[in-house]
């Protein structure tokens, strides 16, 4: 079903901007994960069109097992009366045979069985009883709605360009909904809103987190996307990277060896680049600073930040540091991001008091918010399903292989254009192939079967139902596929 709603998305993602009038600022297409949860498939499916720098103002389908809606999604994002407000936003510019869908969690309006969704959800649109969906014209209903509700949107968003669909009414509309700067960014990354909440969140509350897994499933590239939505100028943003050698004289300040005008060797006082965000932080207290820590566990932690560890937790607390003879404090305004390789060194190694610190964010291929990441990433790029299909299967034999999923296969790795058997077998060969001969060092048996030649052997059944699915698929050009289906 996720799949079905996947295509009907993209074929009709240049229809709907079309008969939506958007010329330049596009409608985005999103739908949702194949699963609730690890254990819980979904019960229903839903496509939007989305206005970008937007959270889910849009057009949407949705589909349940009593029928099918199609409408506008204001989505008033949970705030207090927010429903309310759209609610009598809508009503003032009312539609023919158009009402008000129970959503998700939200008790506004008819219920006609749709799950999932947020507190503030609403849904306007026309409903279609289970009966009616086989004989409807699907398509030209989508676009119908498109053409109806766009020039609504102007009630929620000051972020939608002139629509070239008449309106009903000139006035000029108050935009009731705040543009959102994560909107875009949780489309970039491919994540859910709501585990973008979730993060920013856990900085507002101990100011600094770790994000840890296997290599390759996206730390460092998420790390430097959120702070640069955090904060826009790079110079309240650094990046440093930790390693076997790093001190605490390198990342804090020390003492470093100098020669004066007359030839003498002294020593002078050098801030690291912590001491220097610090101070830049304390000059401007009601900026934020971030800064990122990548690898931070390769780094021996205790030696490194001294007593900086106790200022993670204390902010604006003064406290004496080895090198000065006044003391220092940590402004609530400078927040850390961290990235931690689990297939170097065990989160369990890391220091206890350190940990306490920390809000810890998994990054697994196969678990938690980063599931799918590759999936939806070759969807969107247009390329093979069949190269996620395999790496989630190889990913759950190397889970019950190495007694868990801190050695999986990052997606990072196969996010590659002109993606077929023959560029799959090099990454394999090249990036998987040393990563796995290493985890089974001696044990040629188990390096053999995760081989690309055995890989394939085991998966290519996979790899061909996919190929000739989607050889068989009608041309967007040439046919009308959402009506076919």
């Amino acid at each position: 079903m996720v799949a079905v709603a996947q295509h009907i998305g993209s074929v009709l993602q240049g229809p709907v901007n079309d008969a939506a009038g958007r010329k330049l600022s596009k409608l985005r297409t999103r739908t949702p994960d194949v699963m609730w949860d690890a254990t819980w498939p979904r019960g229903d499916l839903w496509v939007d069109w989305r206005v970008p720098k937007t959270y889910g103002l849009g057009i949407r389908l949705w589909l349940n097992g009593y029928g099918l809606g199609v409408g506008l999604r204001p989505y008033p994002d949970g705030e207090s009366g927010a429903t309310e407000r759209a609610i009598a936003a809508i009503e003032s510019r009312p539609l023919p045979g158009y009402e008000f869908l129970a959503g998700g969690r939200s008790k506004a309006g008819r219920d006609v069985g749709f799950i999932g969704g947020g507190s503030g959800e609403v849904f306007y649109g026309r409903w279609f009883d289970r009966e009616a969906v086989a004989g409807l014209d699907l398509r030209a209903e989508i676009l119908r709605t498109a053409s109806q509700v766009a020039p609504l949107f102007g009630l929620f968003t000051d972020v939608s360009e002139p629509s070239t669909v008449p309106k009903s009414d000139p006035t000029p509309l108050e935009p009731v909904v705040p543009d959102d700067p994560f909107a875009d960014l949780a489309d970039e990354l491919l994540v859910e809103r709501a585990f973008l909440d979730d993060v920013v969140a856990l900085l507002e509350d101990k100011k600094q987190v770790v994000f840890y897994g296997p290599p390759g499933t996206g730390k460092t590239y998420f790390a430097r996307k959120l702070a640069e939505a955090l904060v826009a100028e790079p110079e309240r943003r650094p990046v440093v990277q930790f390693h076997p050698s790093t001190s605490y004289e390198d990342f804090f300040e020390g003492y470093r060896p100098e020669t004066n005008a007359n030839g003498v060797m002294t020593y002078s006082l050098v801030r690291g680049p912590l001491a220097e965000l610090a101070e830049n932080a304390h000059t401007e207290p009601d900026r934020r600073h971030v800064m990122i820590i990548d690898e931070i566990n390769r780094a021996n932690l205790p030696k490194v930040l001294g007593e900086l560890l106790f200022l993670f937790e204390y902010r604006n607390t003064p406290v004496r540091t080895l090198y000065r003879s006044t003391p220092f404090e940590l402004s609530e305004n400078v927040w850390f991001i961290g990235t931690m390789n689990t297939a170097d060194r065990s989160i369990a190694l890391v220091d206890a008091a350190l940990r306490r610190r920390f809000h810890f964010i998994p990054f697994f291929p196969n678990h938690g918010p980063m599931a799918g990441l590759l999936d939806r990433w070759l969807d969107r790029e247009a390329e093979p399903a069949w190269v996620g299909e395999i790496v989630a299967q190889v990913n759950d034999e190397l889970e019950k292989e190495l007694g868990g999923p801190h050695l999986q296969l990052g997606p990072s790795h196969f996010m590659k254009h002109g993606l077929d058997r023959e560029s799959m077998r090099r990454i394999w060969e090249y990036d998987i192939e040393p990563f796995i001969e290493d985890q089974f060092f001696g044990d040629p048996t188990r390096i053999d079967r995760f081989r690309f030649e055995s890989v394939w052997a085991r998966f290519a059944e996979v790899a061909a139902e996919s190929i000739t699915a989607d050889a068989e698929a009608p041309s967007a050009d040439t046919a009308d596929p959402v009506a076919e289906n």
